[in-house]
């Protein structure tokens, strides 16, 4: 399976997202380059299946556009067959239903294309539809990130990769007890361990400790926007 690495140039997107939303909303995404704050684990790479963890709880209120901007900038990148899902959560998960393309017609005939499970979608394709899912989220709520991540490391998807986009305004403590649990059922199924790649969404320093030790146990480090360019991109 092919795995983009993280030194992949990401093409900057505001304005294709904006072209993508038409009139569907006059919000102004911004400009997101990314900076490493804390190392990914050596031999780190974001591999071809892609399920996003975004905190759209009430702490999110001034930061959900930083976040949707980080993951519409992964979103973006040019992978073969990539294909991507979005768990949100406040004070519980929601998965978005993706778009889906079954394996066969409903006679049995089998598609060319590649099939896409329900709460999956593949891109560049999808850009359209999961866009507009994501400009309709709204901060609100309550912070109980553990249940989510439970649900995208249970995903049963070989080579996964988990994108946790928060501010971190919650206790770790909590969270990684739910980290160990879903890393222990992927081993159990033989799926392997999910790395997770930490982005930081908001700008309090009294919570970026919480997303660095999510990262560091994870493996796929912790990540900012930055107005200027820096790190690999």
């Amino acid at each position: 399976m092919r795995r983009l690495r993280t030194s992949i140039c990401f093409a900057p997107l505001l304005i294709i997202a904006l072209a993508l939303s038409g009139s569907a909303s006059e919000r102004r995404l911004p400009r997101i380059l990314p900076l490493e704050v804390a190392k990914a684990r050596q031999g780190f790479a974001v591999s071809d299946r892609v399920l996003f963890v975004v905190d759209v709880s009430g702490s999110m209120h001034g930061e959900l556009d930083r976040a949707v901007a980080a993951v519409l900038l992964i979103l973006m990148s040019p992978a073969d067959g990539f294909q991507a899902g979005i768990v949100t959560f406040a004070d519980a998960p929601q998965r978005w239903e993706g778009v889906a393309e079954p394996c066969t017609h409903p006679q049995g005939i089998e598609h060319t294309r590649r099939c896409v499970r329900h709460g999956w979608a593949a891109f560049p394709m999808a850009h359209r539809e999961a866009l507009s899912h994501l400009l309709s989220l709204e901060a609100d709520g309550g912070t109980e990130p553990g249940p989510a991540l439970v649900q995208a490391l249970k995903d049963p998807t070989p080579s996964l990769t988990v994108v946790l986009v928060s501010d971190g305004d919650f206790k770790v403590e909590t969270v990684l007890p739910a980290i160990q649990a879903g890393q222990a059922w992927r081993k159990q199924k033989g799926l392997g361990e999910a790395p997770i790649m930490v982005w930081g969404a908001g700008t309090a320093d009294k919570d970026t400790e919480s997303l660095k030790t999510i990262a560091k146990v994870g493996g796929g480090g912790y990540w900012v926007a930055s107005e200027e360019r820096s790190g690999p991109w």
